[in-house]
């Protein structure tokens, strides 16, 4: 049959069905095409893998070069449809049965329409041709020229050249490997720490913010740091307050790190991971995310692979931001003592510091540097500020850069005021930002939106404690006042990462919970109170910044509270305020009743601090924490009027304190503070009449390496004792000492401990050194 036949056949066939297509149709094609009966194998089983699950699949025709069945030999998978059936509704499956058969081609074909594509190499890309079957006379050359049985076996055999000798993608250096993921990562840094109207967009006055830390007495800028990280393995964790600067210093790092790399060709990449959305398990999930927030594909195998075989550098930020921190610290340190991380970089603020064990995980320790005075007055002088006017205010932190912008935006805006709280910078700020939607200056729109601000942080907190994400628009449907929460995001201040609810600076989320905690406060609504999320202590610093005498007095009616939770937030705010006299004796009154531990240790850390010496005599009598965390508190809190006094009211009745298990701690007190020698009779005589257990405890005080205690004072208590057993216990303990002792002592301790009971071999080998050196 000649070709014209074959085409005018094909034309006349009118398939009523799908057979028909396959018999009257596409038979004749495949000759047309080159290919005989040998190659067509028909209603063929196709094998198919999707994870643990293998299915079959029968496709309609695979088209062979020859009779061997095998990968190797397939060419064309080939998809009928009914001309019901659209051909494009064919198309995933052909590819389907394509790439489990291995086929370069595929053809789908409706009896109306026939489809031929093929695959590319490194691409997921297809490239098709397509006629209708009654334009075949005049068309066929465009599928024949495409898919003819020798252009196929050509195409096969190129894929596979290109596969076996094209250059492996995962042999590449790093930095041609990574190249879509270093220029997105750089580019997603190269605006670090740029401000101009400060905290906005504007662009009039572009400033580089400066931000440098301190790390073993030595000061490093950005690109000094830049330096060491890449040419030492540096593992550093870089403490900063709030708003210190610790995020702009990890995007200028990233944007520094990321262009030396690509400049240098160094065998290595950045990794950026913000610790508040997720803390990654190992270095590989630590770079998918990054990939995730850059809109980076990820070929999981490939990159594994390749992630593993290079040391890249981690910049972790804000792991006080981690929602769990016991669990999250455990991650983090798997993640830490990778071996294959050549450095890395933590950010946290000073409160969760403890929880990362430093020690243990080889970690040094960094802070962040405060403003200088002279770069004070260079971001003054670029924001045409009058130096004197900042170097004046009272009440805030003019160091700290974020207080410094704000600042800034205020006197631009025409606020000369001197003297802030922190509350009152944040809400002064936030009235400048939405002054635009504010334009009656109304004070109520003000409240109406700082009481949406913090409904919108109490929510995002909420889920994060939850381990969950908050979008926007689920926010906007929980609100109570929309059309303020529109206001929030219109001026900037309420935002979206990574499809999660954020704020302009994490400090601004703090202010919203600040801001309806301190409402809460003022009504004394318990209910409320223990319903707020909290995120940070810096929630109970900004509130503590401006409490007034009423609202103190609330505090304290808050801590007879039945709730713990509610206690606990009353003593969080007030252990930032100063507190009077009246007020310590108030909390020393609560201490006694207190049943929440931790209410217990922050009363008492506070109260350490006290210049009172009868409410110092009460903390040492105290017996409600532990002796390690009392012993904490007054290594750092001692003061000598407090011990003076202490001592004074002690000694007009010394009875009364005998065997209250005090003398250890009257006696630890004034070692910390220098003040032994003024006490020697004092101190000895509350010695001598405490129980058995705390005079031991004071002899291993005593005697302990780390002391430097006067011999004279253990000479008298050795005299003092009335007990032998009790000097044989202070005599163990105390050998070592025996040289700076006169012979007087020497013989007492001889006559005394000779013939005792209980006496150990170790004892009596001491003694006969003792007598030896009479």
């Amino acid at each position: 049959m000649s070709v014209k036949e074959l085409f005018d056949e094909i034309v006349d066939a009118n398939p009523s069905n799908e057979a028909e297509v396959e018999t009257k149709i596409l038979l004749n094609i495949f000759k047309l095409l080159g290919f005989n009966y040998q190659d067509r194998a028909d209603k063929i089983k196709v094998k198919m893998n999707f994870g643990r699950e293998q299915k079959t699949k029968i496709a309609d025709f695979i088209l062979y070069n020859g009779t061997d069945r095998t990968v190797n030999n397939s060419l064309i998978a080939v998809e009928t449809k009914k001309t019901t059936e659209s051909i494009s509704g064919a198309e995933g499956q052909a590819i389907s049965y394509s790439a489990w058969a291995g086929t370069p081609y595929f053809m789908v074909c409706n009896g109306i329409e026939i489809m031929v594509a093929k695959h590319t190499a490194f691409s997921t890309e297809v490239e098709k041709v397509s006629i209708r079957i009654d334009e075949i006379h005049s068309k066929f050359n465009v599928i024949y020229d495409f898919s003819n049985k020798t252009e196929v076996i050509l195409n096969k055999e190129r894929l596979a050249y290109i596969t076996k000798y094209f250059p492996k993608i995962e042999n590449l250096p790093p930095v041609d490997f990574f190249r879509e993921y270093l220029d997105k990562f750089k580019t997603r840094f190269s605006y670090h720490g740029n401000f101009s109207e400060p905290l906005t967009g504007d662009n009039r006055v572009p400033i580089d913010l400066p931000v440098s830390i301190n790390l073993n007495e030595k000061n490093y800028m950005p690109q000094l740091l830049t330096e060491d990280i890449i040419n030492s393995e540096m593992f550093v964790v870089i403490e900063g307050e709030p708003g210190s600067g610790k995020s702009t210093l990890c995007n200028k790092l990233a944007y520094l790190l990321s262009e030396k790399i690509v400049s240098e060709n160094i065998n290595t990449v950045p990794i950026f991971v913000s610790l508040r959305t997720s803390i990654p398990k190992d270095i590989f999930t630590a770079f998918k995310y990054s990939c995730d927030e850059l809109g980076v594909s990820v070929f999981e195998n490939i990159y594994r692979d390749k992630i593993n075989n290079i040391s890249p550098i981690l910049i972790l930020d804000g792991f006080d931001e981690v929602s769990d921190l016991e669990n999250g610290s455990k991650n983090l340190g798997r993640l830490i003592n990778d071996s294959n991380i050549h450095s890395l970089v933590i950010t946290s603020r000073p409160h969760t510091i403890n929880e990362l064990n430093i020690i243990s995980h080889n970690l040094r320790f960094a802070t962040i540097n405060k403003l200088t005075k002279s770069e004070i007055s260079n971001i003054a002088e670029r924001f045409k500020i009058d130096v004197n006017y900042l170097e004046n205010i009272s009440g805030l932190d003019i160091s700290s850069p974020i207080q410094l912008l704000m600042i800034i935006k205020l006197y631009n805006e025409g606020y000369l005021e001197k003297h802030f709280s922190l509350f009152e910078l944040y809400r002064k700020y936030i009235v400048i930002l939405t002054k635009y939607y504010n334009k009656e200056c109304d004070e109520n729109y003000i409240d109406k939106l700082l009481n949406t601000l913090g409904e919108v942080a109490n929510l995002v907190v909420k889920y994060e404690h939850l381990g969950e994400k908050i979008s926007l628009s689920k926010l906007y449907n929980m609100i109570q006042k929309p059309a303020y929460f529109g206001d929030l995001i219109k001026c900037g201040l309420v935002t979206s990462k990574s499809g999660n609810a954020s704020f302009l600076h994490k400090t601004f989320e703090e202010y919203g919970i600040a801001y309806i905690l301190l409402e809460c406060v003022n009504n004394l609504d318990e209910q409320k109170i223990k319903s707020v999320s909290i995120s940070s202590d810096e929630v109970y610093r900004v509130i503590a910044s401006n409490i007034s005498d009423s609202n103190k007095q609330n505090l304290f009616i808050l801590l007879k509270s039945k709730s713990n939770k509610v206690r606990k937030r009353a003593i969080g705010i007030l252990k930032y305020i100063g507190l009077s006299e009246a007020d310590e004796y108030k909390l020393i009154e609560t201490l006694k009743v207190e049943s929440s531990q931790k209410v217990k240790r922050t009363i008492f850390r506070m109260l350490a601090y006290t210049k009172k010496g009868d409410i110092l005599i009460n903390l040492l009598q105290y017996k409600g924490i532990s002796r390690t965390d009392k012993k904490d508190y007054f290594k750092v809190s001692y003061n000598s009027d407090a011990l003076k006094e202490a001592i004074s009211i002690i000694s007009l009745g010394f009875e009364k304190f005998y065997n209250l298990k005090i003398s250890y701690w009257v006696l630890f007190y004034a070692l910390h503070d220098g003040a032994l020698y003024k006490f020697n009779f004092e101190l000895l005589e509350l010695i001598i009449n405490d129980d058995a257990f705390e005079k031991r405890e004071v002899f291993n005080l005593l005697t302990s390496k780390d002391r430097c205690i006067s011999y004279y004072f253990i000479m008298r208590l050795y005299f003092m004792l009335g007990n032998a057993k009790e000097i044989l216990y202070l005599f163990r303990k105390d050998f070592i000492n025996m040289g700076e002792y006169d012979q007087e002592l020497k013989k007492y301790l001889l006559e005394t401990l000779r013939n005792i009971d209980g006496l150990k071999q170790d004892d009596l080998l001491k003694l006969e050194k003792l007598a030896e050196n009479l």
